[in-house]
Order: structure tokens, then sequence, then C-alpha cells
């Protein structure tokens, strides 16, 4: 439990710290305030845990701090955002998460993209809906996507999986999507065929065998907790986790 809770937070520091991410020149950022509100953030949240709030009341006070920061705080925009769209998906709010999304700026969410994420919850209201061809439907979407219009050079992309560094590797913005891309995949094709995939791969192009590892665990073990407060193993794809 302790490491797929591991793997979430690293995924969302990931996002706020990430260089690239886009900061308004029209906010002032106050980082000892941001920090602070940043703070309380993480305490809601892990109360909401530790206290098996059924009221989700300790959730939509994260909600309320991670508004607030949205506004004052736009160095971690896109790391907001990935945790707001973590809440509503526990909270099965899924109307209101496409209404935010669709508000989205796309430049400024980096390393999301928005059309995955509209697509992604589309997908999770249609499985709430027990209509499993549209979720199937609108994985493929994703897929074919990431495929044909953000991974379709695979020269450069092998190029990258063969850096030494895995964190350079990560200052790569394909990086974010190769993972995506395999994660997506496992949901109609299955874990153990992505990451038996995942080993040839790396053999065949001398990959970085770290970050190919990282990648396997992330799909087997990108997991949240539900609303009855059961730590699900294995990917629950209805709880939101930031890919």
């Amino acid at each position: 439990m302790k490491q797929c809770m591991k793997m979430i937070v690293i995924f969302t520091i990931s996002i706020l710290s990430c260089p690239q991410c886009k900061t308004s020149d029209s906010h002032t950022v106050n980082e000892e305030r941001c920090k602070q509100m940043g703070e309380k953030l993480s305490y809601q949240q892990l109360n909401y845990v530790v206290e098996k709030d059924t009221t989700f009341i300790r959730l939509d006070s994260a909600l309320r701090i991670i508004d607030t920061m949205m506004c004052d705080c736009r160095k971690y925009y896109a790391g907001l955002v990935s945790t707001k769209l973590q809440i509503l998906s526990v909270k099965q709010e899924y109307i209101q998460a496409l209404n935010f999304i669709r508000d989205l700026d796309e430049k400024e969410i980096y390393p999301l993209n928005k059309l995955i994420l509209l697509k992604r919850f589309e997908a999770i209201q249609a499985q709430s809906e027990g209509d499993i061809m549209k979720k199937n439907r609108l994985i493929s979407e994703i897929v074919h996507h990431l495929k044909d219009n953000v991974l379709k050079d695979t020269t450069k992309i092998n190029s990258i999986l063969q850096i030494p560094d895995e964190l350079e590797i990560m200052q790569h913005i394909e990086s974010h999507d190769i993972i995506r891309l395999y994660y997506y995949r496992t949901q109609t094709e299955g874990v153990d065929k992505i990451q038996n995939e995942l080993d040839s791969l790396q053999k065949a192009i001398n990959g970085n065998q770290i970050f190919f590892e990282m990648i396997k665990t992330m799909i087997a073990q990108n997991s949240w907790f539900n609303t009855s407060h059961e730590f699900y193993p294995e990917e629950d794809f209805m709880y939101f986790t930031g890919l």
C-alpha cells in the first residue's frame, strides 16, 4: 500500500516541480504563502484517508484550498489541476470534472493533455453508467491520438528512451505521453501483455532499464483509495491518478 501511495505522490510532485510548467506573469507568487496552503492541502487529503471521511468534508476543504491556490500560485497550476481531478473522481463528480477540464487552457497544464483528460473522464462516466463499449471506444481514441499525433516519430522516441539518466528522460515532453500510451493500452490489452512488450522493447533498443521498470510499476500499481477507503492493489480506472 505504501509503495502505491508513493507512486502517486511522486507523479504529482513531478507535475508540480516540472521546470516547463507554465507560469503566468500577471500573478506574483508568494512562495511562502503557497507553501503554507500546500501543507494545508496535504493535511486535508491525509485526514480524509485517516479519518475515513465518508462525508467528503476534508476533500471539500481541499478543493477550496486548490481553487485559491490556482489563482494565487500559478507556478503550480498543472499540479493543482491534477489534484483537483483526482479529488473529483473520488467524489464521483464526473460532470463537474468535465466542465472544469473544458475551461482549462491547454498551454497552462503541461504535462497534462486536455483532449486526453476529456476522453478519460468521459470514459470514467461511461463506465459508471455501465457503458463499457463507449468506455473502450474512448480509450482506443486516446491510444490512437497518442500514436498518430504525439509519438509517431519512433526514432526520436527510442532515442529518448535510450538516455542513460531517467531524470533527463522525464524532461522530455514525450516521456509523459509514453507512460500514458502504455497505461491506456493496459485498459484494453491487459497489464501482463504490456509489461512483456516493455521488456522486449527495452532489450531491443537497449533502453534505460530504470525508466522502463518505472513505467511497468506505474501501470501495474496506479491505485487510489476508493469511496469506502478500501485500497486497490491493481489499477481502478474510476479513480484518476494523474495519467
